[in-house]
C-alpha cells in the first residue's frame, strides 16, 4: 500500500539531494584542481630537466625592427623635420622590407635612401595629410625597376620644393632585361620637378625569347603640376597593358609619356609587336606660361 509523502518530507528530500550534488561538485573540482597542480608541477620538473640537459625553452625573439603597424609614425619616421630626410628615407625602406607596405600619415621629408630595398612587392599609401616632401640640391632617386615586381602608390602627395633639382621616383639608369609585373598609381598628387617612372630595355634581346619589360602600367585619377621632366618613360620594353585615364595635368615642359622604340635596332619590329595595349582617355591637360617656352631640366 503506497503512502503519500508529506510536504515536510519532500522539502527534506530535496535538501538532501541538493547537498549531495554540491558535495559531488566540490569533490570533482577538488580532484580537477589536484590534477592541475600535479600537471603544472610535472611541467616545471620537465622544464628543469631540459634546462639541466642543455635545452632551453624561450619565447620567440622579437625582431629589433618591428613596427607596430603600417603607419609611418609608428615605424619611427619623423614628421616636419627637413634634417631627417635621409633618416626617413632609410626608415621607409626598412618598413617596406619588413611589411611590403607603408602608410604615410603626416608630412615627411625624404631624400635618396642608402638602405637597400629587398622587398619585391611594395605599396605606399597616404591617409589624411600624408605627404612626401623633397628639398635636395642633387637629384633624388627612390627605387629601381630591377628591384621591384609590383609597385603601388595610392593617395600620396609628392612635392619637390627645389625648382633646380629633380626627383625620380622609379629610375633604371642602365638598360636591362628586368620584368616588372605591375605599376599602379592612383589618386596621387605630384607637384614640382618630379618624374614618376623610367625603365629602359636592352635592344639586343628578342622579346619573343626573353620575358622582360612591363606587365601592367596604370596611371589614373592623379594630379601632376609644374614638372619640367619627362614624367613617364617606357623605352625599348615590351608593355602588355598601359593605361592613362582621368588625370589632371597642369604644366609640363617635355614629354609626359614616352612609350617608344629605338629606330634601326635588331628587334625593333618585335618590340613594337610586344607593346600590346595603350588606353588614353579623359585626361585634362593644360600648359601655360613659361612651360610653353622654357627648356626642360636636363634629366
Amino acid at each position: 500500500m503506497s503512502k503519500r509523502l508529506t510536504k515536510k518530507q519532500v522539502i527534506i528530500g530535496v535538501a538532501v539531494i541538493t547537498a549531495a550534488i554540491f558535495a559531488y561538485i566540490a569533490l570533482t573540482h577538488y580532484d580537477y584542481f589536484e590534477r592541475q597542480q600535479d600537471e603544472e608541477k610535472q611541467y616545471s620538473e620537465n622544464a628543469v630537466d631540459k634546462e639541466q640537459d642543455g635545452i632551453t625553452i624561450e619565447d620567440e625573439e622579437i625582431p629589433s625592427f618591428a613596427p607596430k603597424s603600417f603607419l609611418a609614425s609608428d615605424a619611427g619616421l619623423i614628421p616636419n623635420d627637413e634634417s631627417k630626410a635621409r633618416f626617413n628615407a632609410d626608415r621607409m625602406i626598412k618598413v617596406l622590407n619588413s611589411n611590403n607596405k607603408i602608410v604615410i600619415d603626416d608630412l615627411y621629408y625624404i631624400s635618396t635612401p642608402s638602405e637597400k630595398l629587398t622587398a619585391r612587392e611594395i605599396e605606399i599609401e597616404g591617409i589624411g595629410n600624408g605627404e612626401l616632401v623633397f628639398n635636395e640640391r642633387k637629384t633624388v632617386y627612390l627605387f629601381k625597376p630591377a628591384d621591384i615586381k609590383s609597385f603601388i602608390l595610392k593617395r600620396v602627395k609628392f612635392t619637390n620644393m627645389n625648382d633646380e633639382s629633380s626627383v625620380i621616383i622609379v629610375y633604371g639608369k642602365e638598360r636591362d632585361n628586368s620584368k616588372v609585373e605591375q605599376i599602379r598609381v592612383e589618386n596621387c598628387t605630384f607637384k614640382g620637378n618630379i618624374s614618376l617612372y623610367r625603365q629602359y630595355g636592352r635592344t639586343d634581346i628578342n622579346p619573343a625569347d626573353v620575358d622582360f619589360g612591363l606587365g601592367r602600367f596604370v596611371f589614373s585619377n592623379n594630379k601632376v603640376e609644374n614638372t619640367k621632366l619627362s614624367f613617364i618613360i617606357l623605352n625599348d620594353i615590351p608593355v602588355e597593358y598601359c593605361e592613362m585615364s582621368n588625370n589632371i595635368i597642369h604644366n609640363f615642359a617635355y614629354t609626359f609619356l614616352n612609350l617608344g622604340v629605338t629606330n634601326n635596332t635588331r628587334f625593333e619590329n618585335a618590340l613594337h609587336n610586344h607593346q600590346k595595349y595603350l588606353k588614353v582617355q579623359n585626361n585634362y591637360v593644360v600648359n601655360a606660361g613659361l612651360f610653353l617656352t622654357e627648356s626642360p631640366v636636363k634629366n
